[in-house]
C-alpha cells in the first residue's frame, strides 16, 4: 500500500510573506508521519508545493500509484488545501483523502467542513493515527474505533474515539 503525503501551498507566497515561517522549512510533521508508515512497511511519496512546482501532470502521476493521500493543513493557508483537494478528486474521486496538521487540531470537526472533499481529519499527532487509518483502508479496523479523528459517513461528520496523546515522543521513528 502506498501513501502520497502532500503539503499544499502557493510557492509564490513563501517568497512574499513566509520566508521565516514554518512554511519555508521542510514539512517535518509529514515527514514523521511518512517515517511511521515506512517503519510499518508502507510505501510513501511526499509532494511539497512550497519546495517545488507541482504540475497537475506530476500530481496525476503520483496519484496513479497511490492508495491514499494525506495532506497537511495550516489555518492561514487552508485555501491551498481546498484547491489541491479539488485537483486530487478531479483525477481520482475515489481515493481516500486524509487531512491533518494545525488546522485540523484547532478546529477539529470544522476542518472537514472547510475542506469538503476530505474524507478523514486527524487531530494532534498523526504518527499512530495514520497506522490505524491504514488498517481501516485494508478492512482491518473501523473508523469509529480510531482515536483522534473525524470522518464522513453518509454525508454527515462523525467522531472516532477520543484523542490519545503520544506519551513518549522518543518512540516515534525519525524521518529518513
Amino acid at each position: 500500500m502506498k501513501f502520497l503525503l502532500i503539503r499544499p501551498g502557493d510557492r509564490e507566497q513563501i517568497y512574499k510573506f513566509y520566508i521565516s515561517s514554518p512554511l519555508s522549512h521542510p514539512p517535518l510533521g509529514l515527514l514523521y508521519v511518512g517515517a511511521a508508515l515506512e517503519n510499518d512497511g508502507y510505501n510513501v511519496e511526499v509532494l511539497d508545493y512550497y519546495a517545488e512546482d507541482v504540475s497537475k501532470e506530476k500530481l496525476e502521476n503520483s496519484l496513479i500509484s497511490s492508495d491514499a493521500v494525506g495532506m497537511m493543513v495550516y489555518s492561514n493557508d487552508y485555501k491551498s488545501a481546498i484547491n489541491v483537494s479539488k485537483s486530487i478528486k478531479e483525477i481520482d474521486n475515489e481515493i481516500p483523502l486524509i487531512i491533518g496538521g494545525p488546522h485540523c487540531t484547532f478546529v477539529q470537526k470544522k476542518a472537514l467542513e472547510d475542506i469538503p472533499l476530505a474524507d478523514i481529519s486527524v487531530m494532534g499527532e498523526g504518527e499512530n493515527v495514520i497506522l490505524d487509518i491504514a488498517k481501516y483502508l485494508q478492512g482491518e479496523k473501523k473508523l469509529a474505533d480510531i482515536n483522534g479523528i473525524y470522518y464522513k459517513e453518509n454525508k454527515s461528520i462523525k467522531q472516532g474515539k477520543p484523542l490519545k496523546v503520544i506519551q513518549n515522543l522518543d518512540d516515534i521513528p525519525f524521518p529518513k
